[in-house]
């Protein structure tokens, strides 16, 4: 699916980034601002160079510190033995039961 221009200029994302130019533009050639863009493309090109932005901390969430810990939302470790002994139990209870059906 194409997105037509018309006249506006193209986003300076595809024009810094040459390996997205024919991917995005369906053009070889750079010489003129293109008419249509495939957006699909144009999308993966945005959201590729949003993820470099926010990796290399050029772009930032306005107000993202405000959100809780997640930290704060960890299973504290001794409830996470405690379900680790019973989901062991359980599996050997099932796992003794299946070894006493097939030898029988």
């Amino acid at each position: 699916m194409a997105i037509s221009l018309k006249k506006t200029p193209f986003c300076q994302i595809a024009r810094r980034r040459h390996q997205w130019w024919k991917l995005v533009t369906g053009e070889t050639k750079r010489d003129n601002a293109p008419t249509r863009i495939n957006r699909r493309q144009f999308e993966a090109c945005v959201c590729l160079q949003r993820v470099g932005e926010f990796k290399s901390c050029d772009l930032c969430v306005i107000g993202s510190d405000a959100d809780s810990d997640l930290r704060d939302e960890l299973v504290p470790m001794e409830e996470c033995e405690r379900t680790i002994e019973e989901n062991v139990r359980e599996d050997q209870i099932k796992y003794n039961h299946l070894i006493a059906n097939l030898m029988t």
